[in-house]
């Protein structure tokens, strides 16, 4: 068992499944891929990636057509 101490904001003991968060404060999910999956999954972060590309284009024209009214 591993014990964690912090500053206490509240009187009292919990127990309970720790958080694993990264330094930006977002959850790190942990999952294995089967290396004949690699592919695949690298495919599905291409497509991932790409669909943000797309929305931040599409996000930013807009931005720059408010300012230029």
């Amino acid at each position: 068992m591993v014990e964690l101490q912090g500053i206490p904001v509240s009187p009292g003991v919990a127990i309970g499944p720790a958080l694993v968060l990264d330094a930006d404060g977002y959850r790190i999910s942990r999952t294995l891929i089967a290396a004949d999956k690699a592919d695949e999954e690298y495919a599905r972060l291409r497509s991932a990636v790409d669909a943000v590309a797309k929305q931040l284009e599409a996000n930013r024209l807009e931005t720059l057509s408010l300012i230029h009214i």
